[in-house]
Parts: C-alpha cells; sequence; structure tokens
C-alpha cells in the first residue's frame, strides 16, 4: 500500500505544482489588492488562500500535521511562540490553526530577508505579515508599533522567540521582549512545541513525515501581568522543551 501512495505521488506532483502555482499567481494578485486597499479582501479568503498554499506545499514534502491542544483558540486574540527548528514551522503552525477554528486575523513576524522573495512576500502580505530587521533598533521599534496597531485591529500574533531556526534538539534562548505585546495589548498567550519539522521519520512510517504540534492552554493577562516577563517567558521555554523532549522519547 505505501509502495502505491509513493507512486501516486510522484505521479501527481506536475499537478500539484501546477495547481500551486495558479494559487500563488492569485495570492499575488490579492496582494497588490489588499496593500492598496486593505478591505478589498475579506480576512477570511485571505486565510483560505493561503491555506491552500500551504497544504499544498506540505503534500509536495509528504508532510502530515499532528495537532493537538488547539481547541482553546476560538474567538480569542493570542500572541502564539513556538519553537523553530526549520523553514515548515510557520506553514505548520497557521495549518493548525485554521483547521482548528481560529476566529481571528491572524498576522506572523517575519525576517527582512523574506520580503525580497516575491512569492513568498506575497504570502505573508495577505497575512498582514510583520518584517523585522534584527539589526536596526529602529526596525525594532517600527515591528512592535505594528504589532500594537495590529493587536488593536482584533488579530491574533505569532512570533518564535528565539529569532531563528535552531536545528537538532537543541534551543536557544527564548526572547522575553517578544511578550511585551501581550502585556500592553491585552492578548492572551500561547506556547507552541513544534516537534519532527526538521522530517526526521517517525518510527514504523515510512511514507509521511508527521510533525507534531502541541498549543499549551493560553494564558490570559489576568493569569500573567504580575508575573516579570523574564520569569514568564523561561516557564514557557521549560514547557516546550519537556514537551519536545517528551516527544522525542516517544517517537
Amino acid at each position: 500500500m505505501t509502495f502505491i501512495k509513493k507512486i501516486l505521488h510522484k505521479f501527481s506532483i506536475p499537478f500539484v505544482f501546477f495547481s500551486l502555482g495558479f494559487d500563488i499567481i492569485f495570492a499575488k494578485i490579492k496582494s497588490k489588492k489588499f496593500k492598496k486597499n486593505n478591505s478589498d479582501v475579506f480576512t477570511v479568503d485571505r486565510h483560505k488562500l493561503v491555506y491552500k498554499i500551504f497544504k499544498k506545499i506540505l503534500w509536495i514534502k509528504r508532510i502530515k500535521v499532528v495537532a493537538k491542544g488547539f481547541e482553546n483558540i476560538a474567538n480569542k486574540q493570542i500572541l502564539f511562540i513556538p519553537d523553530h527548528k526549520s523553514l515548515w514551522d510557520a506553514m505548520v503552525v497557521f495549518v493548525s490553526l485554521y483547521e482548528n477554528g481560529l476566529a481571528t486575523p491572524l498576522t506572523f513576524v517575519c525576517k527582512k530577508e523574506l520580503s525580497e522573495k516575491k512569492n513568498i512576500d506575497a504570502v505573508i502580505s495577505l497575512l498582514n505579515g510583520i518584517y523585522l530587521d534584527r539589526s536596526s533598533g529602529k526596525s525594532i521599534l517600527a515591528c512592535y508599533n505594528r504589532q500594537q496597531l495590529l493587536a488593536k485591529q482584533g488579530y491574533s500574533i505569532c512570533v518564535f522567540p528565539e529569532g531563528t531556526r535552531v536545528p537538532g534538539h537543541e534551543f536557544k534562548e527564548f526572547k522575553p521582549a517578544v511578550l511585551k505585546i501581550a502585556y500592553n495589548s491585552g492578548l492572551s498567550i500561547a506556547p507552541i512545541c513544534i516537534y519532527g519539522a526538521d522530517l526526521k521519520k517517525s518510527k514504523g512510517d515510512d511514507y509521511l513525515h508527521n510533525v507534531y504540534v502541541t498549543m499549551f492552554k493560553p494564558m490570559t493577562p489576568s493569569q500573567f501581568l504580575n508575573i516579570k516577563q523574564e520569569q514568564l517567558m523561561a516557564t514557557f521555554k521549560e514547557m516546550i522543551v519537556k514537551e519536545y523532549f517528551s516527544l522525542k522519547e516517544k517517537l
């Protein structure tokens, strides 16, 4: 059965690439329209198109997203803080949230270099993505101000607190400053653990790459406002690391 699936997958790849190409063209058109007038492209349409693009890319890479803990996201504005291991992290987080009924608009904080890649920029623009140049103090301030503006408009925000991809089973510092927007704008905070996005296959699975995405129950402002950002981020990192190595042992 696995052999048949592999053959069917290889034969269907050109058709999926063709369909993906059209989706990216539509994304470029819609993103230009959205940049000119934000009210011209509805959130549901933007999210649906981004979801289609991400699902096709993940399908081509034979990635299966296995999500848990996402039942607590409906009708809440949340700051999502995942660990960051691979190129696929933003995609698996978005797919997990979309498929589990995230009701708010969603944006990501992204490194500035991605804005130079037209196809990627089109998709990020549809999500009202926030670009950050980590070497520029002005960019950091502009990034925070943009987060504040979008939070006022009802957005949830996803930020990778390590600031860069960290391959393997190591973790970098989770920067406490990432939490500032939640403290000042009243967002709940939900840590997310991503395991397997480096495409190492799970035991007993010789066809799909299972990527496990675990979201912890969002913490509301009333639960964290009296806790220092450094202490809170240390707690979140501990939760993510513990879940990560628990999955590593099981799988």
